[in-house]
């Protein structure tokens, strides 16, 4: 019977020992990121001990994650069981060794503080000793003479300076100890804080034959990793050719620094659903007659068209951000469920709540064409404009640009996803050797009785002058009106060789020599009735 017993004892005691759990922080090996979440898988690691179920608890993860999105796998010889989000706090003996120093350090401030109290308290008590005693009268002090009087006094004056300059001293050593101690235990507070809010954890249970280690890569879903395209642009003058480089402007709020993480960007959405919807049924009938009374009360009731307006979601502004060095590339992959970027080598990514890191996916030198133009009806300004042909095939997302001239900062603009056309206007800068100006001439209002039509005449100088030392040729764009009503006619009196467009725009292709100067006009007018208004804008 005894030995039964202890036989059951140690099958119990086993049986123990084979289950037990494990805390690992979980590492970021991977990161897919889209434009708004991103999909993170954490590598944890243990060595099982013993062999039977283990349960495996993948700490410090942060942010929200998406429980339908959770994904375990492993390598290793054991068994996936299930896998599940827990609340967890971090366990006293679990403090990073920071933390524990500011501890240990609070902890020493507080005891130097209290012994500080205590001298205070001891000088405090002899204060009151020396002034329950001041009373030295020969006859409660048994002093006979004038001379041990004053050596008394003298005894009594000296000793209370000493208490008093020893008090003053430990109150402004008091003051000091208690501030910094104030300090470090609110730094402390903080931080402690910070990790004993509940984090969520993985929790992966496992079964094992043997010991030996168990790798569980999981993977999920977060909102506090995201990131965005942006571009510098670079030409130079004389160059058929602008040197686009797509930069990844990565957010990562995790709590946790990225070392050597494997990262992928895509253009995809998975916010938007998988599921293709269906089309329902689309029939016809007769329309019923619907009593006057109802049909108002039902328009009264309806949400108005501004209620919808209002909630309609916001375009999100476009981002601006610089760089030229040996840097990896991302390969690209333009599948049809978009465009995926993946880094050739492992990068480090550390976590922030406001900056945000940029990382170098792809250089391509682009076949533009430079040209000069300006439309000094809105700036009288000259730019350097490049045409990008085959602009659709580039497979390119929109993002804001940082424009290079000549190695220059010129400016930011931004560059539009690609489409089916056939070419892209990219300004690359102010070419401030070529002035253009655009001055307004005297005209005079005029009426037609006859017809009761009034004639209002408008007309516009331009003179363009060359300051460069080689020949150019200037795109010069403007413009006269386009009337929408047939009771506004528009006439044009000069308009130096150009057609306007269906849109009232006119260009022209203007040849200097340098040096050279040219001026040109435009001359309009607008017939419409005596007895309205006009506005040309």
């Amino acid at each position: 019977m005894k030995y039964g017993s202890l036989l059951i004892a140690f099958s119990l005691l086993s049986t123990a020992a084979q289950a037990e759990d494990y805390r690992v922080p979980g590492k970021v090996a991977e990161a897919l990121l889209y434009p708004a979440q991103a999909q993170l898988t954490l590598r944890a690691q243990v060595q099982i001990a013993a062999a039977g179920e283990h349960t495996i608890f993948i700490t410090r993860t942060r942010g929200y994650i998406d429980p339908r999105t959770l994904q375990v796998r492993g390598q290793g010889d054991f068994t996936l069981l299930s896998a599940r989000l827990t609340q967890d706090f971090v366990p006293e003996a679990a403090l990073p060794s920071a933390i524990k120093a500011l501890k240990d350090s609070a902890e020493d401030l507080r005891a130097d503080l209290e012994s500080l109290r205590a001298q205070r308290d001891v000088y405090g008590k002899e204060e009151e000793m020396l002034l329950l005693n001041r009373k030295v009268t020969g006859e409660n002090t048994g002093l006979t003479s004038t001379l041990e009087l004053q050596r008394a006094l003298d005894y009594f004056r000296e000793r209370m300076l000493v208490v008093k300059a020893k008090q003053q001293s430990l109150d402004e050593r008091i003051r000091r100890a208690k501030d910094l101690y104030d300090a470090t235990k609110a730094q402390l507070d903080q931080q402690m804080g910070n990790l004993k809010a509940p984090a969520e954890v993985i929790a992966v249970q496992v079964r094992t034959a043997k010991p030996g280690p168990v790798l569980v890569l999981a993977s999920y879903l977060t909102d506090q990793a995201s990131w965005s395209p942006s571009y510098d642009a670079r030409g130079a003058e004389g160059k058929a050719t602008i040197n686009l480089v797509l930069k990844a402007q990565v957010s990562q709020r995790t709590g946790q620094a990225w070392d050597r993480v494997k990262l992928q960007f895509s253009s995809g959405n998975p916010g938007l659903g998988a599921e293709k919807p269906t089309l329902p049924t689309l029939t016809v009938g007769f329309q019923e007659q619907v009593p006057v009374a109802i049909m108002y009360r039902a328009r009264m009731a309806a949400p108005s068209m501004a209620g919808n307006q209002e909630a309609a979601p916001m375009m999100a502004k476009a981002q601006e951000p610089m760089a030229d060095a040996a840097v990896q590339t991302a390969s690209i992959d333009d599948g049809g469920l978009g465009l995926l970027f993946t880094l050739e080598q492992p990068a480090n990514v550390p976590t922030s709540e406001q900056d945000v890191t940029t990382l170098e996916l792809r250089r391509q030198d682009l076949q533009a064409q430079q040209r000069l133009a300006c439309a000094p009806a809105l700036d009288p300004d000259v730019f350097v404009v490049a045409t990008i042909r085959d602009w659709g095939s580039q497979n390119l997302l929109p993002g804001p640009v940082q424009v290079f001239y000549d190695g220059v900062f010129t400016g930011e603009s931004f560059l539009p996803a690609s489409t089916a056309q056939d070419s892209l206007q990219l300004s690359l800068g102010r070419d401030r050797k070529v002035l253009v100006r655009r001055q307004a001439m005297p005209t005079k209002e005029s009426r037609n009785f006859l017809g009761g039509k009034k004639i209002q005449a408008y007309a516009f100088e331009t003179t363009v002058v060359n300051n460069r030392k080689d020949a150019i040729v200037l795109r010069l764009e403007d413009r006269i009106p386009v009337s929408r009503n047939a009771e506004i006619e528009v006439e044009a009196q000069e308009l130096s060789g150009a057609t306007p467009d269906s849109e009232g725009i006119l260009r022209y292709d203007i040849p200097l020599a340098a040096s050279q100067t040219k001026k040109q006009g435009l001359r309009y007018t607008i017939r419409y009735p005596k007895d309205k208004a006009i506005t040309v804008r």
